[in-house]
């Protein structure tokens, strides 16, 4: 865990920012993370793979023990140059470096997308599950800036139950309406415009082409990052302000969607410790009412469905975590499903009858006298009792409904 995360938690974050802020900026990290990922300076290409490197781009010795703004405008000024230094443990160093490009970024709308667009190659390409943790922890550090950001943009939620898909798709309708798209938006590229500051029929293509594309619904993280790096171009170089400040509107939505994404990859993930890092942040940031989602989500994974005779999460951190989450909230919150999905008493129930672990069968049990206000039993003697009434129930208003 980096030290602002440490310093966040323990309620110190603002004198820690002050005192840090003379050590490590946001430029200095996100430079020494490409240059140790092996990024090209352009970024015309991401690597096939992710592979830390043994050196890091950095400023000498001296300057990196006081790289605040001024010192750094002072280095540049003065023509220091960052070069390449050795990396001791380019694993801890790449750990730092996720962590921080979320915790600097501050509400800058580009350093937020730029270090979304990193977070995601880590959770798709980095094969150690401890960085993908933390770029998933990362990314729920940056939807919150979001919350705080564009609380009053109209129609922008930082999580609902909408924006989480069961699995990754193909990408194909994506990669048609995307077609359509294009083409208009490269025709008002900067870099090929006849006029500058373009037509005021231009501007408005211009920036409907990029809010359409924006809005798209993609299939996999490959097209989000595509998307998002074109975004950020596009605002970054825009000349003309009303229009730059009509793309960075645009680049919210893309940003917010990329993050999502990749929170909802964790969730799929094989790695029971990712899960549940995602289920984390996912939950604070969607609140109680996106856990009948989350809870569809980890049980329609194909590793569960192929398991006949247990139909929950196979990792017990995540169950735990589950529970918890159920606990903390109401006996409605319980009965509530998402989709074809399962509620949370048949969650807890499935749990407290056949869990393979002891303590788990306890909890589960203490969670559903809990939330039904009744005595906690450790054997749950009354719970079988108690389902059959409630599968009757269940039935019942299921007949009344139709």
């Amino acid at each position: 865990m980096g030290p602002l995360r440490v310093f966040r938690r323990a309620g110190l974050f603002g004198l820690a920012a002050l005192l840090l802020s003379s050590c490590w900026s946001w430029r200095s990290t996100q430079i020494e993370f490409d240059s140790v990922a092996g990024f090209t300076e352009d970024l015309l290409e991401e690597p096939e793979e992710l592979e830390w490197h043994t050196e890091a781009r950095r400023y000498p010795w001296i300057y990196r023990q006081f790289e605040s703004s001024l010192m750094t405008m002072f280095a540049d000024a003065t023509g220091v140059q960052r070069v390449m230094h050795p990396v001791k443990n380019p694993a801890g160093f790449a750990s730092d470096r996720i962590l921080w490009l979320a915790e600097l970024a501050g509400s800058d709308l580009l350093q937020i997308g730029e270090s979304t667009w990193r977070l995601l190659f880590v959770i798709d390409r980095d094969p150690s599950p401890l960085h993908r943790i933390y770029a998933a922890q990362g990314l729920g550090v940056l939807l919150q800036t979001f919350a705080k950001r564009d609380a009053s943009r109209e129609g922008l939620r930082v999580v609902g139950p909408e924006h989480l898909g069961l699995q990754e798709g193909d990408g194909s309708s994506y990669r048609l309406a995307a077609r359509k798209l294009l083409p208009r938006i490269e025709a008002a590229w900067i870099s090929v415009r006849e006029d500058e500051m373009l037509s005021g029929g231009g501007r408005e293509d211009f920036a409907q082409a990029v809010d359409a594309l924006a809005k798209l619904k993609t299939g996999n993280l490959e097209q989000e990052r595509l998307r998002l790096r074109l975004l950020l171009e596009a605002v970054r170089f825009e000349p003309f302000r009303p229009l730059q400040e009509r793309l960075a509107g645009s680049l919210v939505y893309a940003v917010q969607s990329a993050a999502v994404h990749g929170l909802r990859r964790s969730l799929l993930d094989r790695d029971g410790d990712l899960r549940n890092a995602a289920l984390e942040t996912l939950s604070e940031l969607g609140g109680p009412a996106l856990l009948p989602r989350l809870l569809q989500i980890l049980e329609a994974r194909p590793e569960v469905l192929a398991n006949t005779s247990f139909h929950c999460d196979p990792d017990p951190g995540v169950r735990r975590a589950l529970v918890h989450r159920y606990w903390s909230g109401n006996a409605d919150l319980a009965e509530e499903q998402f989709g074809r999905g399962r509620s949370g008493f048949e969650f807890l129930h499935e749990l407290a009858d056949s869990d393979p672990e002891l303590s788990l069968r306890i909890l589960a049990a203490d969670a559903l006298a809990w939330l039904l206000g009744r005595e906690a039993d450790p054997f749950g003697e009354w719970i079988p009792e108690w389902w059959q009434s409630h599968r009757e129930r269940i039935r019942g208003q299921a007949q009344q409904g139709r």
